[in-house]
């Protein structure tokens, strides 16, 4: 009786060692995802831009405020150097 206990004891660990190889093989590799993609301001500061008006344009005071507010977020995030 107590060799079969150990044969199943023995077969219940190297179950469970397997078990915990493909846990930690799983969460290992999900980390590389976020290490190769860029941060998201990066991503923003590469499609959008400054906006530029024109001598022509007529804006409200409301348009030009945001406007304003527009491009000095963007040199806070996107400025370079």
């Amino acid at each position: 009786m107590l060799p079969r206990r150990r044969k199943r004891l023995n077969e219940w660990r190297k179950a469970v060692r397997y078990l915990l190889m493909a846990l930690i093989l799983t969460s290992v590799s999900g980390c590389g995802i976020f290490a190769t993609s860029p941060p998201p301001t990066d991503v923003g500061c590469l499609v959008f831009e400054k906006l530029r008006l024109s001598r022509q344009d007529k804006l409200t005071k409301g348009t030009d405020d945001q406007v304003v507010l527009h491009n000095k977020r963007w040199e806070r995030l996107c400025k370079s150097g």
